[in-house]
């Protein structure tokens, strides 16, 4: 005889492996949320935080994200005024581009181990330490080489900000609440991506086109010093039991 479907509901043997309960189906009060993942006694276990010291740790994050994107996708705008000055072809300027992608998409599997074993933040020093040395490189390029390479570095060390993010958000949050976090990484990067461009525009009408290349830098080291001073490690190490 099949069991009711009510029943097969809250047997978890009945669920696919991997599947976490977060909520009690018979109760509806949100002190009733089962936290997942289950926190230590330890009170330094992030998991244990404030939320104003999670959130504070996270809002780093998002700023950085914000600025790795910026950097990005802010280097359009000042092709013209590159075409002109130094002579790069459109065609050139696009392959730059395209390196850029290419990095993109295997940076993350080079550099993110770094991040299991050492813990978040020297990779997060390391990250905004690289993009503050590309952003003066490109402020200063003069040859094919120049464009090239920062292109290749900025985008390839860029790639951490599309995983290690999402891992510090697995460290301090528990799984009801990481979909808003998510969310808010997800704005903050989209805004770099997006609205970064059109400042650029203004900076190479305005201040010129070398300028847009300085303000990343100057953001960089403002990001430097908060990742040195304000951010806390949230790898931790559970205890064997």
């Amino acid at each position: 005889m099949e069991q009711p479907q009510e029943a097969n509901e809250h047997d978890l043997k009945m669920w696919p492996p991997g599947t976490i309960r977060i909520e009690d189906l018979y109760k509806a009060k949100a002190e009733d949320i089962i936290l997942q993942p289950q926190p230590t006694d330890d009170p330094n276990d992030p998991l244990n935080w404030s939320n104003l010291r999670k959130y504070w740790n996270f809002s780093l994050c998002a700023f950085y994200a914000l600025m790795v994107f910026a950097l990005i996708d802010v280097a359009t705008p000042t092709w013209e005024p590159m075409n002109v000055e130094l002579g790069f072809s459109y065609e050139l300027l696009n392959d730059s581009y395209a390196i850029g992608c290419g990095t993109l998409a295997f940076g993350a599997f080079l550099l993110i181990p770094f991040a299991l074993k050492y813990g978040r933040r020297p990779v997060y020093i390391f990250s905004t330490l690289v993009q503050f040395a590309m952003s003066v490189w490109s402020a200063k390029l003069e040859t094919v080489a120049d464009l090239m390479l920062v292109n290749a570095f900025s985008c390839g060390v860029g790639a951490l900000s599309e995983v290690i993010v999402q891992m510090t958000v697995a460290d301090i949050f528990f799984v009801h609440q990481r979909g808003a976090v998510n969310t808010i990484y997800v704005w903050t990067s989209a805004i770099g991506a997006t609205l970064a461009p059109v400042a650029a525009g203004y900076m190479t009408t305005n201040e010129g086109w070398r300028w847009v290349w300085w303000w990343c830098a100057i953001w960089f080291a403002v990001c430097i010093v908060v990742f040195v001073f304000g951010y806390e490690e949230t790898k931790y190490s559970y205890p064997i039991t």
